[in-house]
């Protein structure tokens, strides 16, 4: 069975995408929350804690515009639908 790692946090969300993490799946859950899947090769975890600590380097461009794509793949998923 493949390892999934979930968040709906948006900064969290564009790292992995930034970092070559492609999304396996997303489900809003309430209004204004989405939570977006990845497979997890078990190095998410030290990603995102690199990240928090300052200690990883993206390019600051390609995180922008992937928080512009979260944000439209946000709106466009309903609250009854699953999206892969």
């Amino acid at each position: 069975m493949e390892n999934v790692f979930n968040t709906s946090d948006m900064a969290s969300i564009a790292v992995l995408i930034t970092v070559g993490y492609k999304v396996i799946s997303l489900k809003k859950t309430q209004p204004g929350k989405t939570v977006f899947s990845f497979a997890d090769d078990g190095q998410i975890q030290k990603i995102l804690n690199r990240y928090w600590a300052k200690d990883l380097n993206v390019s600051a461009r390609d995180f922008f515009e992937n928080i512009k794509m979260i944000k439209t793949r946000m709106s466009q998923t309903n609250l009854t639908n699953d999206h892969e």
